[in-house]
Protein backbone atom coordinates (compact mmCIF):
# COMPACT_ATOMS: atom_id res chain seq x y z
CA UNK A 1 0.00 0.00 0.00
CA UNK A 2 1.36 3.53 -1.06
CA UNK A 3 1.79 5.62 2.01
CA UNK A 4 -0.38 8.81 2.63
CA UNK A 5 0.22 11.71 4.12
CA UNK A 6 -2.46 13.39 5.25
CA UNK A 7 -1.55 17.03 6.84
CA UNK A 8 -4.09 19.79 8.14
CA UNK A 9 -3.41 22.67 10.56
CA UNK A 10 -6.20 25.25 11.46
CA UNK A 11 -5.46 28.13 13.38
CA UNK A 12 -7.44 31.09 14.23
CA UNK A 13 -6.55 33.96 15.88
CA UNK A 14 -8.35 37.04 17.64
CA UNK A 15 -6.68 39.63 15.56
CA UNK A 16 -7.00 41.98 18.16
CA UNK A 17 -3.56 44.01 16.60
CA UNK A 18 -5.95 44.28 13.09
CA UNK A 19 -9.16 45.63 14.79
CA UNK A 20 -8.41 49.20 15.42
CA UNK A 21 -7.15 50.19 12.19
CA UNK A 22 -6.58 49.06 8.15
CA UNK A 23 -3.37 49.50 6.85
CA UNK A 24 -2.98 51.70 4.19
CA UNK A 25 -0.49 49.44 2.13
CA UNK A 26 -1.19 45.83 1.77
CA UNK A 27 1.54 43.21 3.26
CA UNK A 28 5.12 43.60 1.98
CA UNK A 29 5.72 39.91 1.89
CA UNK A 30 2.05 39.20 -0.33
CA UNK A 31 3.04 41.93 -2.35
CA UNK A 32 6.96 40.40 -2.87
CA UNK A 33 5.48 37.50 -3.43
CA UNK A 34 3.92 38.67 -6.63
CA UNK A 35 6.73 40.94 -7.60
CA UNK A 36 8.67 37.36 -7.77
CA UNK A 37 6.35 35.29 -9.40
CA UNK A 38 6.50 38.13 -12.24
CA UNK A 39 10.16 37.33 -12.29
CA UNK A 40 10.37 34.13 -12.84
CA UNK A 41 8.10 33.74 -15.55
CA UNK A 42 4.17 34.09 -14.37
CA UNK A 43 1.72 36.37 -15.32
CA UNK A 44 -0.20 38.47 -12.54
CA UNK A 45 -3.05 39.71 -13.26
CA UNK A 46 -4.35 42.88 -11.48
CA UNK A 47 -7.66 43.86 -10.60
CA UNK A 48 -9.37 47.17 -8.98
CA UNK A 49 -12.94 47.73 -8.16
CA UNK A 50 -15.15 49.52 -5.29
CA UNK A 51 -16.61 47.45 -2.47
CA UNK A 52 -20.04 49.32 -2.19
CA UNK A 53 -18.79 51.25 -0.10
CA UNK A 54 -15.82 49.65 1.93
CA UNK A 55 -13.64 50.71 -0.10
CA UNK A 56 -11.50 50.12 -3.03
CA UNK A 57 -10.40 46.47 -3.34
CA UNK A 58 -7.55 45.16 -5.46
CA UNK A 59 -6.58 41.58 -6.18
CA UNK A 60 -3.32 40.47 -8.01
CA UNK A 61 -3.46 36.86 -8.96
CA UNK A 62 -1.92 34.05 -11.05
CA UNK A 63 -2.86 31.53 -12.71
CA UNK A 64 0.55 29.15 -12.53
CA UNK A 65 1.93 26.21 -15.11
CA UNK A 66 4.57 24.88 -15.97
CA UNK A 67 6.65 26.00 -18.86
CA UNK A 68 8.95 28.94 -18.53
CA UNK A 69 8.13 28.59 -14.84
CA UNK A 70 10.45 27.26 -12.46
CA UNK A 71 7.67 25.88 -10.07
CA UNK A 72 9.45 24.53 -7.70
CA UNK A 73 11.12 27.89 -6.64
CA UNK A 74 7.81 29.65 -6.96
CA UNK A 75 6.04 26.87 -4.76
CA UNK A 76 9.04 26.91 -1.95
CA UNK A 77 8.52 30.59 -1.67
CA UNK A 78 4.10 30.83 -1.80
CA UNK A 79 4.55 28.19 1.01
CA UNK A 80 7.68 30.15 3.53
CA UNK A 81 5.94 33.30 2.94
CA UNK A 82 2.32 31.84 3.93
CA UNK A 83 4.14 30.03 6.93
CA UNK A 84 5.65 32.96 7.75
CA UNK A 85 2.48 34.89 8.51
CA UNK A 86 0.55 32.43 10.34
CA UNK A 87 0.82 34.02 13.76
CA UNK A 88 -0.22 37.32 12.57
CA UNK A 89 -2.89 36.91 10.43
CA UNK A 90 -6.81 36.92 11.98
CA UNK A 91 -7.23 33.46 10.45
CA UNK A 92 -4.68 31.22 9.15
CA UNK A 93 -5.59 27.84 7.02
CA UNK A 94 -3.08 25.02 5.69
CA UNK A 95 -3.67 21.81 4.47
CA UNK A 96 -2.35 19.21 2.52
CA UNK A 97 -2.39 15.63 1.37
CA UNK A 98 -0.20 13.57 -0.54
CA UNK A 99 -1.94 10.34 -2.37
CA UNK A 100 0.23 8.83 -5.32
CA UNK A 101 1.16 11.20 -7.86
CA UNK A 102 -1.73 13.36 -7.06
CA UNK A 103 -0.10 16.29 -4.76
CA UNK A 104 -3.11 18.99 -3.03
CA UNK A 105 -1.61 22.43 -1.07
CA UNK A 106 -4.25 24.83 0.12
CA UNK A 107 -3.03 27.89 1.90
CA UNK A 108 -5.72 30.84 3.32
CA UNK A 109 -5.17 33.54 5.30
CA UNK A 110 -7.36 36.64 5.99
CA UNK A 111 -6.90 39.66 8.29
CA UNK A 112 -9.92 41.27 9.66
CA UNK A 113 -11.26 44.48 11.07
CA UNK A 114 -13.74 44.95 13.68
CA UNK A 115 -17.43 47.00 13.22
CA UNK A 116 -20.42 47.65 14.86
CA UNK A 117 -22.95 46.32 12.33
CA UNK A 118 -26.13 49.34 12.48
CA UNK A 119 -28.08 47.61 9.26
CA UNK A 120 -29.04 44.52 10.90
CA UNK A 121 -32.78 43.18 10.66
CA UNK A 122 -34.85 43.61 13.71
CA UNK A 123 -34.01 40.83 15.86
CA UNK A 124 -31.14 39.32 14.58
CA UNK A 125 -28.12 39.41 17.38
CA UNK A 126 -25.79 40.81 15.78
CA UNK A 127 -23.82 43.55 17.69
CA UNK A 128 -20.72 43.67 15.18
CA UNK A 129 -19.09 41.54 12.98
CA UNK A 130 -16.10 41.27 11.55
CA UNK A 131 -15.20 42.22 7.60
CA UNK A 132 -12.18 41.26 6.15
CA UNK A 133 -9.19 43.77 4.08
CA UNK A 134 -7.18 41.46 3.24
CA UNK A 135 -6.93 37.23 2.17
CA UNK A 136 -4.38 35.67 0.33
CA UNK A 137 -4.95 32.01 -0.99
CA UNK A 138 -3.37 29.60 -3.07
CA UNK A 139 -4.57 26.01 -4.57
CA UNK A 140 -2.57 23.48 -6.02
CA UNK A 141 -3.98 20.34 -7.18
CA UNK A 142 -3.78 17.62 -10.09
CA UNK A 143 -1.39 20.20 -11.86
CA UNK A 144 -3.70 23.45 -10.94
CA UNK A 145 -2.05 26.28 -9.41
CA UNK A 146 -4.17 29.19 -8.58
CA UNK A 147 -2.99 32.28 -6.11
CA UNK A 148 -4.94 35.51 -5.20
CA UNK A 149 -4.15 38.16 -3.00
CA UNK A 150 -6.75 41.16 -2.56
CA UNK A 151 -6.69 43.93 -0.22
CA UNK A 152 -9.19 46.69 0.75
CA UNK A 153 -7.91 50.58 1.17
CA UNK A 154 -11.01 52.38 2.84
CA UNK A 155 -12.40 55.49 1.12
CA UNK A 156 -14.27 57.23 3.50
CA UNK A 157 -17.26 57.22 1.48
CA UNK A 158 -20.36 55.73 2.36
CA UNK A 159 -22.59 52.78 0.44
CA UNK A 160 -25.42 55.38 -0.18
CA UNK A 161 -22.81 58.19 -1.80
CA UNK A 162 -21.76 55.71 -4.15
CA UNK A 163 -22.74 56.38 -7.34
CA UNK A 164 -23.74 54.22 -10.78
CA UNK A 165 -20.82 54.39 -13.51
CA UNK A 166 -20.85 57.41 -15.95
CA UNK A 167 -20.33 56.34 -19.34
CA UNK A 168 -20.96 59.51 -20.97
CA UNK A 169 -18.21 61.37 -18.43
CA UNK A 170 -15.71 58.02 -19.56
CA UNK A 171 -16.38 58.00 -22.69
CA UNK A 172 -15.85 61.64 -23.57
CA UNK A 173 -12.17 61.09 -22.08
CA UNK A 174 -10.98 57.97 -24.15
CA UNK A 175 -12.98 58.98 -27.54
CA UNK A 176 -10.62 61.47 -28.57
CA UNK A 177 -7.82 58.96 -28.85
CA UNK A 178 -9.39 56.53 -30.28
CA UNK A 179 -10.69 58.60 -33.05
CA UNK A 180 -7.08 59.68 -33.52
CA UNK A 181 -6.10 56.36 -34.34
CA UNK A 182 -9.42 55.82 -36.68
CA UNK A 183 -7.29 57.62 -39.16
CA UNK A 184 -4.71 54.38 -39.61
CA UNK A 185 -5.15 53.11 -42.63
CA UNK A 186 -7.55 50.04 -43.07
CA UNK A 187 -8.67 50.86 -39.72
CA UNK A 188 -12.56 50.95 -39.43
CA UNK A 189 -15.57 51.36 -36.82
CA UNK A 190 -18.88 49.51 -36.60
CA UNK A 191 -22.19 49.79 -34.93
CA UNK A 192 -22.79 47.42 -32.80
CA UNK A 193 -26.40 45.58 -32.15
CA UNK A 194 -27.18 42.55 -29.98
CA UNK A 195 -30.67 41.76 -28.97
CA UNK A 196 -32.20 38.88 -26.99
CA UNK A 197 -35.59 38.70 -26.01
CA UNK A 198 -37.61 37.17 -23.21
CA UNK A 199 -38.11 33.88 -24.37
CA UNK A 200 -35.11 32.76 -26.78
CA UNK A 201 -33.00 29.63 -25.93
CA UNK A 202 -29.95 30.95 -24.63
CA UNK A 203 -28.13 27.85 -25.27
CA UNK A 204 -24.19 29.61 -25.09
CA UNK A 205 -22.81 26.10 -27.17
CA UNK A 206 -25.32 27.24 -30.14
CA UNK A 207 -23.78 30.99 -30.96
CA UNK A 208 -22.49 32.53 -27.83
CA UNK A 209 -19.07 33.19 -26.04
CA UNK A 210 -21.18 33.81 -22.83
CA UNK A 211 -23.63 35.50 -20.83
CA UNK A 212 -23.87 37.37 -18.01
CA UNK A 213 -27.11 38.34 -15.68
CA UNK A 214 -26.92 41.98 -14.81
CA UNK A 215 -28.85 43.75 -11.91
CA UNK A 216 -30.92 42.90 -8.97
CA UNK A 217 -34.08 41.34 -10.60
CA UNK A 218 -34.76 38.89 -12.95
CA UNK A 219 -34.07 40.23 -16.70
CA UNK A 220 -35.47 37.00 -17.74
CA UNK A 221 -32.71 36.78 -20.25
CA UNK A 222 -33.83 40.10 -21.81
CA UNK A 223 -30.70 42.52 -23.19
CA UNK A 224 -29.98 44.80 -25.67
CA UNK A 225 -26.06 45.69 -26.16
CA UNK A 226 -25.37 48.92 -28.23
CA UNK A 227 -22.23 50.45 -29.37
CA UNK A 228 -18.98 50.25 -31.50
CA UNK A 229 -16.53 48.11 -32.74
CA UNK A 230 -13.35 49.39 -33.54
CA UNK A 231 -10.74 47.32 -35.77
CA UNK A 232 -6.80 48.14 -36.78
CA UNK A 233 -5.44 45.78 -39.09
CA UNK A 234 -2.58 44.02 -37.97
CA UNK A 235 0.54 45.90 -39.57
CA UNK A 236 -0.23 48.65 -37.13
CA UNK A 237 1.33 46.87 -34.05
CA UNK A 238 2.92 49.81 -32.78
CA UNK A 239 0.64 52.02 -32.88
CA UNK A 240 -2.41 49.32 -31.42
CA UNK A 241 0.66 48.97 -28.24
CA UNK A 242 0.55 53.23 -28.26
CA UNK A 243 -3.16 52.93 -28.28
CA UNK A 244 -3.33 50.48 -25.75
CA UNK A 245 -1.29 52.35 -23.19
CA UNK A 246 -3.18 55.44 -23.73
CA UNK A 247 -6.71 54.40 -22.79
CA UNK A 248 -5.40 51.83 -20.22
CA UNK A 249 -3.44 55.10 -18.70
CA UNK A 250 -7.22 57.03 -19.04
CA UNK A 251 -8.91 54.07 -18.15
CA UNK A 252 -6.83 53.62 -14.55
CA UNK A 253 -7.03 57.80 -13.65
CA UNK A 254 -10.47 58.38 -14.12
CA UNK A 255 -11.42 55.84 -11.98
CA UNK A 256 -9.08 56.77 -9.17
CA UNK A 257 -10.56 60.38 -9.45
CA UNK A 258 -14.17 58.79 -9.04
CA UNK A 259 -13.38 56.52 -6.56
CA UNK A 260 -17.80 56.83 -5.84
CA UNK A 261 -18.65 55.26 -9.47
CA UNK A 262 -19.27 51.51 -9.63
CA UNK A 263 -16.60 50.02 -11.77
CA UNK A 264 -13.87 47.25 -11.99
CA UNK A 265 -10.87 47.34 -13.81
CA UNK A 266 -8.38 45.22 -14.79
CA UNK A 267 -4.68 45.99 -15.79
CA UNK A 268 -2.65 44.25 -18.38
CA UNK A 269 0.76 44.89 -19.33
CA UNK A 270 0.54 45.26 -23.10
CA UNK A 271 -2.97 44.62 -25.45
CA UNK A 272 -4.41 41.12 -24.75
CA UNK A 273 -3.00 38.18 -27.11
CA UNK A 274 -4.87 35.79 -29.58
CA UNK A 275 -7.12 33.18 -27.68
CA UNK A 276 -11.03 31.91 -28.08
CA UNK A 277 -12.79 34.92 -28.98
CA UNK A 278 -14.04 35.95 -25.54
CA UNK A 279 -12.75 39.86 -25.64
CA UNK A 280 -10.26 40.73 -22.42
CA UNK A 281 -12.39 44.15 -20.08
CA UNK A 282 -10.23 46.91 -19.19
CA UNK A 283 -13.40 48.42 -17.29
CA UNK A 284 -16.38 47.31 -16.51
CA UNK A 285 -18.95 50.05 -15.29
CA UNK A 286 -21.84 49.61 -13.19
CA UNK A 287 -24.60 51.97 -14.97
CA UNK A 288 -27.55 51.26 -12.17
CA UNK A 289 -29.48 52.90 -9.97
CA UNK A 290 -28.99 51.28 -6.84
CA UNK A 291 -32.52 51.96 -5.88
CA UNK A 292 -35.15 49.98 -7.32
CA UNK A 293 -37.43 51.92 -9.90
CA UNK A 294 -40.05 51.05 -11.86
CA UNK A 295 -38.39 52.56 -14.97
CA UNK A 296 -35.18 50.62 -13.98
CA UNK A 297 -35.59 49.19 -17.80
CA UNK A 298 -34.96 52.15 -19.22
CA UNK A 299 -31.77 52.68 -17.82
CA UNK A 300 -28.50 51.40 -19.29
CA UNK A 301 -26.95 48.38 -16.61
CA UNK A 302 -23.44 48.19 -17.81
CA UNK A 303 -20.61 49.63 -19.49
CA UNK A 304 -17.57 47.73 -21.24
CA UNK A 305 -14.49 48.51 -22.71
CA UNK A 306 -13.40 45.35 -24.38
CA UNK A 307 -10.11 44.04 -26.36
CA UNK A 308 -8.81 41.15 -28.04
CA UNK A 309 -6.22 40.54 -30.88
CA UNK A 310 -7.35 37.86 -33.53
CA UNK A 311 -5.93 36.89 -36.87
CA UNK A 312 -6.90 39.99 -38.74
CA UNK A 313 -6.29 42.77 -36.29
CA UNK A 314 -6.76 44.21 -32.78
CA UNK A 315 -10.19 44.25 -31.50
CA UNK A 316 -11.74 47.14 -29.16
CA UNK A 317 -15.49 47.03 -28.05
CA UNK A 318 -17.47 50.44 -26.54
CA UNK A 319 -20.51 48.86 -25.32
CA UNK A 320 -23.17 49.60 -23.13
CA UNK A 321 -25.70 47.24 -22.21
CA UNK A 322 -29.45 46.88 -21.06
CA UNK A 323 -30.79 43.99 -19.02
CA UNK A 324 -28.55 41.20 -19.23
CA UNK A 325 -25.28 41.15 -21.32
CA UNK A 326 -24.68 37.97 -23.71
CA UNK A 327 -21.89 38.07 -26.22
CA UNK A 328 -22.43 36.30 -29.54
CA UNK A 329 -20.08 33.81 -31.34
CA UNK A 330 -18.14 35.56 -33.41
CA UNK A 331 -19.07 39.20 -32.44
CA UNK A 332 -16.38 40.39 -34.31
CA UNK A 333 -17.62 39.63 -37.67
CA UNK A 334 -21.45 40.38 -36.96
CA UNK A 335 -23.17 43.61 -37.84
CA UNK A 336 -26.03 42.64 -35.72
CA UNK A 337 -27.40 39.19 -33.58
CA UNK A 338 -30.90 39.21 -32.79
CA UNK A 339 -32.57 36.33 -30.79
CA UNK A 340 -29.88 34.25 -32.86
CA UNK A 341 -30.41 35.94 -36.29
CA UNK A 342 -27.00 37.15 -37.20
CA UNK A 343 -26.50 39.82 -40.41
CA UNK A 344 -22.72 39.48 -41.34
CA UNK A 345 -20.16 42.72 -41.94
CA UNK A 346 -19.37 42.74 -45.76
CA UNK A 347 -16.22 40.69 -46.60
CA UNK A 348 -16.65 38.28 -43.29
CA UNK A 349 -18.16 34.90 -44.46
CA UNK A 350 -19.33 32.80 -41.48
CA UNK A 351 -17.80 29.55 -40.92
CA UNK A 352 -19.68 26.37 -41.83
CA UNK A 353 -20.57 25.52 -38.65
CA UNK A 354 -22.38 29.07 -37.84
CA UNK A 355 -24.33 27.88 -40.69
Amino acid sequence: MKKILFLIFLTAFAGTAFGQQIPKEPNKQLRQLAKYREEKGAEVRHQQSTSWGDGISHTWSSDLHSGKIDMNLVFDSICKTFNSLDKVASEFYHYECHAGKRDTTKYSLTFYRDEDKTDCIKGDTCDNYKIYYETAHFSRYWGCRYFSHSFTTPTGIDWEDIHPFDTISFKEQIQPIIDSFMALKGAKAYPVYWRHDVGYDDDVNKGLTSKKTVGWHEHKSQGLTTGTHYFIPLKHKEAVDALYKQLDSLTYNYVNNHPQQKYTYTFTKKFPGIHTGYPTTIVEGNCRPYAYIEEEDNYDHEYNLRFLQFEDGYHILSITTKGDIWIPYEWYKLKSWINGERVYLKGMKPKPRDL
